[in-house]
């Protein structure tokens, strides 16, 4: 046949996804050379990314061109779109071996090994592209600041990188914005301020700018804010006129600007539209998110009733290990609570730590199949949170606290891994947690918070879930009530400390206000201490309702 009609054909069969014929025609045509067919195959894989054909035709491209550093980086593509990260590694550092100064290479081995979570494994290879003078180098100084940032809470090191970022680039716009946003993280809020308006010049970072500024507190009477606030106010009145996703981050600041001014109607209206917008971009309805979760909850149920005895492996001594987890719905005062523990010298904060979602992707209810569950697996699950907990101790003989506010789904699967692990799962009125879950842009990726009645449904079932858990582990689960947290705050953390089996007169009087803050209150927990949430609904009440 012609080739140029066989690549019609070809295509067309693509276009129609009948994959399987388009690789039985191109099997059956004798005519094409082997390097004709190897074209049409990689465009047959190129259209198919997480297929069996793909993997295998990367294997054996890599086999046969093992100095060809694109069917190594097309493999390690595919294994990532399986959420297979440590193979992805794998392959890659395979070819690092044989060429360990091909730039690429090295990124792509930093940046894969973030996906599984081997941040040092990361930071290695970074630090490697650095040493090899890799182009654009302070892209990778903003690499290894994010990771200084948000996964060791390691200040000093992650302002070093953001400073060699911007000194190599001063105008390096996503340097900026990611350094405005350490500043307000850290508690620096004049410099922070100070960082997003010199982004108000760019077209492309004004918006984003403009939504960082409308949050500082210490401007919420700022005529300029104010005039601000109300031109959105005025702009947005239609669903069509969001333009883009800066739009709604925008929209979703200025509601909160006018619930911290009391106008709960204009708040109210805004901040319904700004989840519409995120709500039709997720393709998803309010019948559909609640049968999404009900689904997965439910699942993790099945998933804990067949799978929960994994394979142990003494290398990981298990039985010695207790890590501490702080869980619940989020906003329900897990930020607050660790903040106050880790005054204890004997505790300190890791933040929210991605580990087991890392490693436990959305499959049966959150877990992975039964029929992937080896020693090795677990082993690697094991040793790799071990090594983060110890990169984020303080000192030797302190217990860090995890505080992923979801690892409540995970508590049979993490009990596992660690069967002497202890969970201290925090809880909030159900409608005060569903309104600020909607003040705090979650989007998609946390479908159920873009309307009370999905938020609700979910949290109902979480509680579900919760309970199942207790009736398993009732001894190393501990509840905590946001409202008695902040009506007694310090009788509820003596509570805590003692049934950790600590002494709670050997608290520090103050807390680090200066630290790392990475999750949505990290504005609330600096402020002194209030009740002004408690009950917060019921200035939305509409919103649910009968």
């Amino acid at each position: 046949m012609n080739i140029a009609v066989l690549l019609s054909s070809f295509r067309q069969l693509l276009d129609k996804q009948q994959f399987d014929e388009a690789r039985r025609m191109v099997d059956e045509e004798h005519s094409l050379t082997e390097r004709e067919r190897i074209s049409f195959y990689f465009e047959l894989a190129k259209v198919q990314p997480c297929s069996v054909f793909s993997i295998r035709f990367y294997e054996q491209q890599s086999e046969r061109e093992s100095d060809n550093p694109l069917w190594s980086e097309k493999l390690a593509e595919t294994y990532a779109s399986n959420n297979e990260f440590f193979k992805a590694v794998e392959v890659l550092e395979t070819f690092n071996q044989r060429h360990p100064d091909n730039h690429n290479i090295l990124f792509n081995i930093a940046w894969y090994a973030e996906g599984c979570g081997d941040y040092g494994k990361a930071i290695r290879f970074y630090k490697l592209c650095l040493e090899k003078h890799i182009e654009q180098p302070e892209e990778v100084h903003l690499k290894l600041a994010v990771i200084y940032t948000d996964h060791y809470l390691d200040k000093l090191t992650a302002l070093k990188h953001y400073r060699e970022a911007l000194s190599l680039s001063p105008g390096y716009k996503a340097g900026l914005f990611d350094y405005g946003g350490f500043l307000q993280k850290t508690g620096d809020y004049t410099a922070a301020k100070r960082t997003f308006e010199s982004l108000l010049s760019s077209q492309e970072y004004k918006k984003r700018a403009l939504a960082r500024l409308v949050e500082f507190l210490g401007d919420h009477q700022s005529a300029d804010i104010a005039r601000l606030a109300n031109q959105v106010s005025s702009h947005f009145v239609f669903p069509g006129a969001f333009k883009d996703n800066d739009d709604v981050d925008l929209v979703y600041a200025v509601a909160r600007w006018f619930d911290s001014r009391n106008d709960f109607n204009t708040a109210s209206r805004l901040i319904v539209q700004a989840n519409n917008a995120d709500l039709a971009q997720s393709n998803l309805n309010i019948q559909s998110i609640k049968e999404c979760h009900r689904q997965r909850l439910s699942g993790i149920q099945g998933w804990h009733k067949t799978c929960y005895k994994i394979p142990q492996n003494p290398v990981s001594e298990p039985d010695d290990v207790s890590p501490v987890f702080i869980c619940g719905p989020f906003r329900s005062g897990s930020t607050l609570l660790e903040k106050q523990l880790s005054t204890h010298p004997l505790l300190c904060s890791g933040g929210e730590i991605d580990h087991f979602f890392k490693f436990a992707p959305l499959l049966c209810g959150g877990f992975p199949p039964a029929a992937e569950i080896t020693s090795e697996s677990i082993d690697r699950i094991r040793q790799t949170y071990l090594k983060r907990l110890d990169a984020l101790r303080t000192t030797g003989d302190v217990m860090v606290l995890d505080k992923r506010p979801d690892n409540i789904e995970k508590i049979g699967f993490i009990k596992a891994l660690f069967p002497r692990a202890r969970f201290i799962c925090t809880g909030r009125n159900h409608k005060d947690i569903a309104t600020s879950l909607l003040f705090n842009r979650f989007g998609p990726a946390m479908s159920y918070s873009l309307t009370t009645e999905t938020a609700l449904d979910y949290l109902e079932r979480q509680q579900i879930l919760l309970s199942y858990w207790q009736t398993h582990y009732e001894e190393d689960i501990l509840t905590v009530s946001y409202e008695d947290l902040v009506a007694n705050q310090a009788d509820t953390v003596d509570t805590v400390l003692r049934w950790l089996g600590l002494d709670p007169a050997a608290r520090n009087s103050g807390s680090d206000d200066n630290g790392i803050i990475t999750t949505a209150s990290m504005e609330q927990v600096r402020q002194p201490l209030h009740n002004r949430s408690v009950g917060r609904w019921k200035h939305y009440s509409e919103l649910f309702g009968n």
